[in-house]
C-alpha cells in the first residue's frame, strides 16, 4: 500500500511570474503535513492546483485526482443565512440520507462544543466559533484529504490554541490526509507530523524534516521542537522572511 502523494516536477507561472520551476514533493497519507513560508510564496496556489481549482503549466501529480476533497479556508465562508447546522447539512446533502446526516452533524457539532449553537446563525458566533463551525463541516464531509489555508489568522492566541486543540482531537479520531499552510512557526510545529519550509518565489523547499513526537507532548520548550524553531528561524533570518 502506497505510503505517500507525490508532486514531481511541477511548474506554474502567472504570464512573467514564476510561483513553481520543477517542484518536487512527497506527501505522507494519512499525516498532517505544514508547508511553512511567507505570505506570496506559492503556498495557495499550490493548493489550488491539488484541488483542481488552478491548473498547473506542467509536472506530475500522482494519485491526488481520485482523492475529494474539504477545504478549511482562512475565514470560515459559511452561509450567513442558514443555521450553523443547516451549513453542515448543505455540504452533506447529496452525500447521506436525512436521519444519517442529522447523526453525523450532531457528532461533529459535539466535537467541537457546538451542540448548544446548532440554530444560530453566523452573525450571532464570535470569529473563533466560526471557524470551529468550518472545521467542522470538513470533517463531518467524507473527504480523502483536508486542505487548511491559514484557518487561524487574525485570531487571538487563546482562541487559536482552543481551535488547534479542537482539530487534533477530531483529527486523532478521524485521521485522514491534512495539507496545512501557514506562516507561523509555533503553529507549524504545534500540528504538524511533516513540515516542508518554502523559500520566496519561485518556490522550492528550503527544509523538510518529520517530528515523531506526539501532538499532546508538544510545546515550544521540549528540546526537539526548539531545535527545530531555531533552525527555522535561522533559515527566516538568512532568507529575509
Amino acid at each position: 500500500m502506497k505510503s505517500d502523494l507525490s508532486i514531481i516536477d511541477l511548474n506554474k507561472s502567472f504570464k512573467e511570474l514564476k510561483v513553481f520551476q520543477n517542484l518536487s514533493l512527497q506527501i505522507p497519507l494519512n499525516k498532517i503535513t505544514c508547508i511553512l513560508g511567507p505570505s506570496g510564496c506559492g503556498k495557495t496556489t499550490l493548493l489550488n492546483i491539488l484541488c483542481g481549482i488552478e491548473k498547473a503549466d506542467s509536472g506530475i501529480l500522482n494519485d491526488f485526482s481520485v482523492l475529494t476533497f474539504s477545504y478549511v479556508f482562512q475565514d470560515a465562508r459559511l452561509l450567513p443565512w442558514k443555521t450553523v447546522k443547516e451549513n453542515l447539512d448543505f455540504v452533506l446533502k447529496n452525500k447521506y440520507a436525512p436521519s444519517e446526516r442529522y447523526g453525523r452533524i450532531e457528532k461533529y457539532l459535539d466535537m467541537v462544543d457546538l451542540q448548544d449553537f446548532k440554530d444560530y446563525y453566523p452573525n450571532k458566533l464570535s470569529g473563533g466559533m466560526k471557524q470551529r463551525v468550518s472545521i467542522a463541516r470538513a470533517f463531518a464531509f467524507p473527504s480523502d484529504m483536508l486542505i487548511m489555508d491559514e484557518p487561524f489568522k487574525g485570531l487571538d492566541v487563546k482562541t487559536k490554541k482552543n481551535i488547534i486543540q479542537k482539530f487534533l482531537e477530531l483529527w486523532n479520531i478521524d485521521k485522514r490526509t491534512v495539507i496545512f499552510v501557514t506562516h507561523d512557526i509555533e503553529e507549524c510545529l504545534m500540528i504538524a507530523e511533516k513540515i516542508i519550509v518554502f523559500s520566496q518565489l519561485p518556490a522550492r523547499v528550503l527544509y523538510e524534516d518529520t517530528l515523531n513526537i506526539t501532538h499532546n507532548e508538544r510545546d515550544m520548550e521540549n528540546e526537539q521542537i526548539s531545535k527545530i524553531a531555531e533552525h527555522i528561524n535561522k533559515i527566516f533570518f538568512q532568507t529575509g522572511y
